[in-house]
């Protein structure tokens, strides 16, 4: 039971160290507008590179908005498989 607790007490941390250091961020459309990810570029995050899968799933809007909420962002590689 205290390693359930300690995952769940260390995931957060974990998420925002590797938000934090990371140049390159691997995303699906769901987890980029996520609250870490919006937290961690409200902070500063450093990544210019997303790729982003899932991307048939958006619209142009949706792109837009992205775009804008992350003005650090120097590329958006956007894949669909299938």
């Amino acid at each position: 039971h205290s390693t359930n607790l300690l995952a769940a007490m260390f995931q957060p941390m974990t998420c925002r160290y590797c938000l934090r250091h990371a140049r390159v961020l691997f995303s699906t459309v769901a987890a980029v507008g996520s609250w870490s990810v919006e937290q961690a570029v409200s902070s500063g995050l450093c990544v210019d590179t997303c790729i982003l899968d899932e991307a048939a799933q958006l619209v142009e809007a949706e792109t837009a908005i992205l775009l804008g909420r992350w003005p650090g962002l120097m590329q958006l590689i956007m894949v669909r498989i299938g």
